[in-house]
């Protein structure tokens, strides 16, 4: 049994699909790469969500001023990855943060290029929404961890859609999501002025990654299904 977390390419090495094919059970975390896998002789491929650590990224509760910001995005950028395109306009507008490798290469300046845990979890507590902007916007249901992470340390995410989000959660309780650059500035402009909202949706998304998605959930889901598979009765609660 093995649970894989692909890359960001569509095709995956080919040591990966060897180890794919000798796994009692496959796990990918996304349902777009399904088939593929099928179809390369992978007897049990399933869709796995990841998670987040609770020990790690979690609510803080008095972060510094100086992690304060309107919006804020966590992550590299990459030469053609489409995050430039949506936060460009946001940063002429708004009191946009980011962190991460890359962005000087746009023209942006990242207010710190590594982010660990305690910083995370400032981040959320002090920027009034945190962006997501997904890489791979055509695969159903392939997002970044940060994802988890963002809601894990009850920040308010306002992310990009990808097919069948809607399956994981429900749009302006949990989270808010965005198909376009457009009605991501819109999105913006509309939170900030609605502070109360965002303290809602960032609550309940918190409650329901505490209650389904950290990974002591995602590693009961993993033996679940492998004894399931062996014929042996489920792992206690």
């Amino acid at each position: 049994m093995l649970f894989f977390l692909p890359s960001i390419h569509r095709e995956p090495e080919p040591e990966i699909l060897d180890l794919a094919r000798k796994s009692t059970i496959f796990f990918i975390n996304n349902q777009g790469q399904l088939d593929f896998f099928r179809e390369a002789g992978c007897q049990d491929v399933r869709f796995l969500t990841q998670g987040f650590d609770p020990g790690t990224h979690y609510p803080d509760p008095n972060p510094h001023p100086r992690w304060h910001s309107e919006v804020a995005f966590i992550g590299k950028c990459r030469p053609g990855d489409g995050r430039s395109a949506v936060i460009e306009p946001l940063a002429r507008r708004w009191d946009v943060k980011l962190y991460g490798l890359g962005w000087d290469e746009v023209g942006l300046r990242a207010a710190r290029r590594v982010v660990y845990p305690p910083q995370y979890r400032a981040i959320c507590a002090a920027a009034a929404i945190i962006l997501g902007v997904d890489t791979q916007p055509d695969i159903p249901l392939c997002f970044s961890n940060r994802t988890w992470l963002t809601l894990g340390c009850k920040g308010f995410l306002l992310t990009s859609y990808v097919p069948q989000l809607e399956e994981l959660f429900e749009n302006h309780k949990h989270l808010v999501w965005y198909r376009s650059p457009e009605e991501c500035q819109e999105m913006v402009e509309y939170y900030l002025a609605h502070p109360e909202e965002r303290k809602r949706i960032a609550q309940a998304g918190h409650q329901l990654t505490l209650q389904n998605y950290t990974y002591d959930h995602i590693a009961k889901r993993i033996l679940d299904a492998f004894y399931e598979k062996m014929g042996i009765p489920p792992s206690p609660a």
